[in-house]
């Protein structure tokens, strides 16, 4: 029985109707619904240990002589990720809640043997954190840098690039579109590549376009590298910033022109 924390834990992902109350390595767990707010609350034998707006129990083992549940809470909406958090079931103590971390981006997790791993990736444009859990609770905070990559036009003649944002994460890149759209605008690029994106090629060439998330319309970005000939085109719009395309709209390479006239008629989101 310890494998099954009721139907939630073998099917992720699926929202299940609150109040849940079940038993668990000797132990009562519920998440009920308190009021006024309607926000729901974490009780273990009956002590309140956490309230968030969303609650989830999602995956349980053991580590040494020490059970655990996966969980996580989100304040809802789609600004952040769920948190993670531990619920600790040391022998012959009461039951501890270790976390939620304190992080907004996604994070993965890893159970090993002696302990769990949890980790937010570092990005071309954000650091990544990792937390070790053991059965002593969580340890600090490790920054997670990101590691700047060669041969970015190789990797682009390939058409292995996937992301407007990996961009960023090849040094040579990065310095053609740094050189494309100035330092003075270039902050703006990276913080609109960083949000929804989508790519496309035409042989050799790269055609990648971004908006910063809840705010398509006004802040958007589409970019041009021709792997052959090293030539970057960038369009950006950001909120009440001068409209940047550069080269000129006729400089741009045929197969992009029709990306470049949806953009600018504000067609392509």
């Amino acid at each position: 029985m310890r494998a099954l924390l009721i139907l939630f834990c073998l099917l992720p992902g699926i929202a299940f109707a609150k109040p849940v109350k079940t038993e668990l390595f000797g132990h009562s767990i519920e998440i009920k619904v308190v009021e006024p707010d309607s926000n729901e609350a974490l009780l273990v034998d009956g002590k309140q240990l956490l309230t968030k707006p969303i609650i989830d129990l999602e995956e349980n083992g053991r580590i040494g002589v020490t059970d655990f549940v996966i969980g996580s809470v989100s304040d809802g909406g789609n600004m952040c990720d769920g948190s993670p958090f531990v619920l600790r079931f040391p022998a012959n103590e009461p039951v501890r809640l270790d976390g939620p971390l304190d992080s907004c981006r996604t994070v993965e997790h890893k159970i090993g043997p002696d302990r769990i791993v949890f980790t937010t990736p570092a990005s071309p444009t954000e650091r990544g954190e990792r937390w070790t859990w053991t059965a002593s609770g969580f340890g600090p905070a490790q920054e997670l840098k990101s590691k700047s990559a060669a041969k970015g036009w190789d990797t682009l003649g390939r058409g292995a690039i996937y992301n407007p944002v990996d961009l960023l994460g090849y040094a040579e890149l990065a310095k053609a579109l740094k050189a494309a759209v100035s330092n003075a605008r270039y902050a703006d690029l990276r913080r609109i590549l960083d949000g929804p994106g989508s790519v496309r090629y035409d042989g050799k060439i790269f055609i990648g376009k971004a908006c910063q998330a809840h705010s398509c319309t006004t802040t958007s970005a589409l970019v041009v590298m021709d792997a052959a000939t090293k030539r970057v085109a960038v369009a950006m719009r950001d909120e009440n910033k001068p409209l940047l395309i550069v080269p000129a709209d006729a400089q741009w390479p045929a197969a992009a022109q029709d990306e470049l006239a949806n953009w600018r008629s504000g067609n392509a989101r």
